[in-house]
């Protein structure tokens, strides 16, 4: 989820979402959103949805990291 927690937006921005392959390939998931737009004044939330693809391999648990990035001028806050 994304969502402006403090301040006012002054003007539109985008926050670029960016999903970085771990132990599951980028074969694993997938995201139609990679990116987030914020008309001025709204604050969201905005929810990102990654879906997993279940296939027919056996295998561990894997992961995905996924990170928040904008070059708008605005502060992002720590991500869980």
């Amino acid at each position: 989820m994304v969502q402006v927690t403090a301040g006012t937006l002054g003007s539109s921005v985008t926050v670029s979402v960016n999903a970085q392959v771990g132990t599951a390939e980028n074969t694993d998931f997938t995201s139609t959103i990679t990116a987030v737009p914020f008309a001025a004044g709204e604050t969201g939330p905005k929810t990102v949805n990654f879906i997993t693809v279940d296939d027919d391999i056996v295998e561990a648990s894997e992961l995905f990291t996924v990170s928040l990035s904008s070059t708008s001028g605005i502060l992002l806050g720590s991500q869980a």
